[in-house]
C-alpha cells in the first residue's frame, strides 16, 4: 500500500468523521463515543497496514439449535405467513 493512499484514506476518515459529527444531531455523550470508536478502528487498521498484527482472524462460535429456538423460528415464520 502506497503513502499517498494512505494519506487518502487517513483524510477520508477524518472528512467523514468531521461530518458525521458536526452535521448530525445527537445528545453530547455520542460524539465522544463514535470518536473512540473510529480512532480504536483506525488505529487496529494501521496496525495490520505495517504488519505489526496480522489479520484478525476472529472465528465466531456455532449456537446449536435447541427445541425452542426451533419452536420460536417455526412460530416467527407461521406468524408472517399471514401478511
Amino acid at each position: 500500500m502506497s503513502l499517498i493512499f494512505l494519506i487518502i484514506t487517513l483524510t477520508f476518515i477524518g472528512a467523514l468523521l468531521w461530518i458525521v459529527i458536526t452535521y448530525i444531531p445527537m445528545q453530547p455523550p455520542f460524539p465522544k463515543i463514535i470518536i473512540g470508536v473510529v480512532v480504536i478502528c483506525t488505529f487496529i487498521w494501521l496496525l495490520q497496514v505495517f504488519g505489526v498484527i496480522n489479520a484478525l482472524d476472529i472465528s465466531v462460535p456455532k449456537i446449536r439449535h435447541s427445541k425452542l429456538l426451533t419452536g420460536m423460528i417455526r412460530a416467527v415464520s407461521f406468524m408472517g405467513s399471514y401478511r
